[in-house]
């Protein structure tokens, strides 16, 4: 069964993960935000550009802090630039069952 998915998640989830405190370079006081330098939302996904591939990590445990609905989990994909090795990633909601 499909569940249908609300266009304001990809919003709710980067108001939930872009203040999130982040360990990075032994840099004392960052936030997600620190390094992303843009974000946009298309539809049910949300896009993130990174300043800094090392950040893929940051996101990647940020967004697995973030409860989803039942039956769904949020999956980063990197895209863009060489592949996995880009510095853009998309953030989407998926169903696990």
């Amino acid at each position: 069964m499909t569940r249908a998915k609300s266009k304001s998640e990809p919003n709710e989830l980067w108001g939930a993960i872009k203040n999130q405190a982040v360990d990075m370079f032994g840099l004392p006081d960052q936030t997600l935000e620190d390094h992303i330098s843009n974000h946009k939302v298309v539809g049910d996904k949300l896009y993130l550009h990174l300043k800094s591939t090392a950040a893929l990590r940051a996101v990647e445990e940020s967004v697995g802090k973030v409860p989803a609905p039942a039956g769904t989990k949020y999956d980063v994909f990197p895209i863009g630039g060489n592949g996995s090795s880009g510095n853009q990633v998309m953030i989407k909601l998926i169903e696990t069952d």
